[in-house]
């Protein structure tokens, strides 16, 4: 449409002509490589054949005009006093959640089956004491600006969250590789964590229970107990927190982009039910479905006794290429692959939007109170 402006339809453009034809450049390329140009045109097509059906299936159907709070806003007044105070409260309310996760799990090591030493105190025992510390302030939902979204309006969403996560997941493997250079504090480190044993109760957690926890303490308690002072600060301190509570620097980046979107949402919404259905749809393709392809491909692969004596580092493609369960993984990454870029797209015509209430406490002031610095003490510990 005219109205999304036309350096967004560039941006549309050079995601659907360039990034195809890189992912076109490198499977042909592999296909000579490997002596199997057949192979290549047809690995070629069938991306080729994603692309067009997600760019110019769909983009014209969700990038349509929406209208969003009016461009000037009254800002909101601060009770500089009262954020503080709220902020120190939600800190220590934090510290002390993050304190009853990872202390129950070395307390419960070896005494319990691992599955329950894990997940106990992360999905019950560590809300409880965030709930117990917060306290009844932040039970009454503050009046904001409601919106409905419509299904595909939710759906849209998915891309986007594919796109930040793996953006997230770029930056993050890169600062984990530099804390591996560190020496390692070893001040929390993590007990040992459950195995495939009980997988397929890991992955229903992961789909079900983790979206509702999370959902439920890092936007319903933290944002509503903390946008009456400012609805940026608490974006990005809730935030913040969501990625710090995942435990590693890979998964703080990702974490933290992820609990923008979802919090962003929220704020807009002020409905649960729209960040824990994203979040599930989420968790459930980067996670559940993922890691049983993976699973998948691995038994097909060692299955076959010469392949096990080399390893997944030493063989090529052409190699295990003629496995279903092979194809059925490499398909599948590409859908993510796609679907994540079109999330750039919709993500570059979010951004234009200006949707977040103005005033308040400023991120840099929120940050310095003496609770969330206690949290932030902790958290960084861990991730050392």
């Amino acid at each position: 449409p005219p109205s999304i402006g036309v350096s967004l339809k560039q941006v549309a453009k050079v995601l659907l002509l360039y990034c195809g034809l890189i992912f076109d450049g490198m499977v042909l390329t592999y296909g000579l490589g490997a002596g199997d140009i057949v192979l290549g045109f047809v690995l070629a097509s069938f991306i080729n054949l994603l692309f067009g059906a997600v760019f110019l299936g769909l983009a014209g159907v969700w990038l349509h005009p929406r209208h969003g709070l009016p461009a000037k806003q009254e800002a909101v007044p601060v009770d500089l006093t009262g954020a503080r105070s709220a902020y120190t409260r939600v800190g220590l309310a934090l510290a002390a959640m993050f304190v009853v996760v990872y202390g129950g799990r070395h307390l419960m090591a070896g005494w319990v089956p691992p599955l329950v030493s894990m997940y106990l105190p992360l999905y019950v025992l560590g809300p409880v004491a965030y709930l117990v510390v917060a306290g009844r302030g932040g039970s009454v939902r503050p009046e904001r600006n409601v919106e409905k979204l419509k299904i595909h309006q939710v759906l849209a969403l998915v891309p986007v969250c594919l796109f930040v996560a793996y953006s997230g997941n770029i930056v993050g493997f890169s600062l984990q590789w530099f804390l591996n250079t560190l020496p390692s504090l070893n001040l929390l480190s993590e007990p040992a964590v459950p195995t495939t044993d009980g997988l397929a109760l890991q992955m229903g957690l992961a789909a079900v229970v983790s979206p509702v926890m999370e959902e439920f303490v890092f936007r319903r308690c933290l944002i509503d107990r903390l946008s009456p002072f400012g609805e940026r600060a608490a974006l990005v301190v809730a935030a913040v927190a969501f990625g710090l509570f995942h435990g590693t620097a890979n998964q703080l980046c990702y974490g933290t982009l992820l609990g923008l979107v979802f919090g962003y949402v929220y704020l807009r919404t002020s409905r649960l039910r729209y960040t824990i259905g994203v979040h599930m749809a989420i968790n459930v393709l980067s996670s559940v479905v993922l890691s049983a392809l993976l699973f998948s491909a691995s038994n097909a692969v060692f299955n076959n006794e010469s392949n096990a004596l080399v390893g997944w580092g030493n063989l090529m493609l052409s190699q295990v290429i003629g496995e279903p369960a092979v194809l059925a993984l490499i398909a599948y990454v590409t859908l993510l692959v796609v679907l994540a870029l079109f999330g750039v797209v919709l993500f570059a015509y979010g951004l234009s939007e200006r949707r977040i209430m103005p005033g308040g406490i400023k991120v840099a002031q929120a940050f310095s109170a003496w609770g969330v610095v206690v949290f932030l003490v902790l958290s960084v510990t861990a991730l050392l």
